[in-house]
Parts: C-alpha cells; sequence; structure tokens
C-alpha cells in the first residue's frame, strides 16, 4: 500500500506512531511506501497521522489517498510454449 499526498503545508506522517515520512510543499515526493510490517492485523484499525506545519485545520490538505502499490501488485500472466 502507498499514501498519495499534497498539501499547501509541510507535513510529517506517521503510521501506527512510527515516523514514516517527511513531506515538502517543493519536493518532489508524493507517495509514501505503507511497510506491511508496520501494519496492523484485520482486527486492530491502523491509524495514519499527518502533522501540517504552520496551520492548525486541515484545509491546507489537497489529496490524502491510501491506494495500492502497483509496483507490487501480484500479476498472473499465462505464458504458453510452442515446440
Amino acid at each position: 500500500w502507498k499514501l498519495v499526498f499534497e498539501a499547501r503545508r509541510d507535513a510529517l506522517i506517521y503510521l501506527n506512531d512510527k515516523f514514516l515520512g517527511r513531506y515538502a510543499t517543493i519536493g518532489p515526493q508524493t507517495d509514501f511506501y505503507l511497510p506491511s510490517a508496520w501494519l496492523r492485523g484485520d482486527a486492530q484499525d491502523n491509524r495514519l497521522t499527518i502533522v501540517l506545519a504552520y496551520t492548525d485545520s486541515a484545509d491546507a490538505i489537497q489529496c490524502a489517498s491510501v491506494e495500492p502499490y502497483e509496483g507490487y501488485l501480484a500479476r498472473r500472466v499465462r505464458v504458453e510454449y510452442r515446440w
């Protein structure tokens, strides 16, 4: 899984109280990998905490979504060999 994040303010991002990364408005990074080892089991909730700099409201967030990480998706491809 990955977090896709864009905002008008710098931010610190935590996953289940572990530091995940820093978002900077001048930086190129908008995707943050969510390590599966940090994710909790099905019976527990996962907590994503975003601390925005220099603001007291969340209206600076333009995009925040959790999506499958395309680079690691399992894909099945049928391969046929002809002799």
